[in-house]
């Protein structure tokens, strides 16, 4: 698992994609406008033969166009996701210390949770002693009802967004729409990176062809300078 700051980088990435100039729009990788270029085929939620494509440039996979993601979604949370609690514990541990310790974070600041699914990180932080809210337009609030956020509560410092990025096939403009309606200027997130080509379909276990939720992969090539 990787965990990264980005900073007030989206934002110069949304321009320079406006300014780019592609016939198809969606064989443009949405990171660096470079093309993408067909990489293999795989069987997603056991049925559907889906196209995965890659951006030479940055090494941004995606699936083109997947058309199943009302299917995949039919629960916001996979059925395969059998880690659910233990990561959530642990991406609670090490968050707390990147906000104490790299941060600072000394009680002021107030911190958004995108995409935070049943709200157990949002409860577990809270629990630490951090001011998070919680957001979501896919799944139910459970565990941290009465702490949805509202922009009339100010501005936020930070983002996190936990597993979340490999879950959109254009993170620049997910994660535009999150430092608009946060405020922030700041995103924490995690996820797993391959390093050099694409790895076969059946050598990664990310992949996650079952669930057909994972539909944008990132490379260690992608943050080599987005994260500075």
């Amino acid at each position: 698992m990787t965990v990264s700051l980005l900073k007030r980088v989206v934002r110069a990435a949304s321009s320079m994609k406006e300014a780019a100039h592609e016939p198809d729009a969606n064989m443009e990788c949405p990171i660096c406008s470079g093309a993408m270029e067909a990489c293999f085929t795989a069987q997603v939620l056991n049925k559907y033969q889906a196209q995965y494509e890659v951006c030479k440039a940055c090494g941004f996979l995606r699936a083109h166009e997947p058309h199943w993601l009302e299917e995949a979604y039919s629960s916001a949370i996979a059925q395969a996701d059998t880690g659910l609690v233990m990561r959530n514990i642990a991406i609670a541990n090490k968050l707390a210390g990147v906000l104490y310790w790299v941060l600072h974070e000394r009680g002021n600041g107030r911190y958004l949770d995108a995409a935070g699914g049943y709200g157990m990180l949002t409860r577990l932080m809270r629990d630490i002693g951090f001011d998070f809210y919680w957001n979501d337009k896919y799944c139910d609030n459970i565990l941290a009802l009465g702490f949805e956020y509202r922009q009339s509560y100010g501005a936020c410092r930070v983002v996190t967004a936990m597993e979340v990025l490999e879950h959109v096939t254009d993170p620049v403009s997910f994660i535009d729409e999150m430092f608009v309606f946060s405020g922030a200027d700041a995103l924490l997130f995690t996820t797993e990176l391959y390093e050099g080509d694409p790895p076969e379909p059946d050598a990664w276990w990310y992949y996650a062809f079952s669930t057909g939720q994972h539909i944008g992969l990132f490379s260690t090539t992608d943050f080599s300078g987005s994260s500075r």
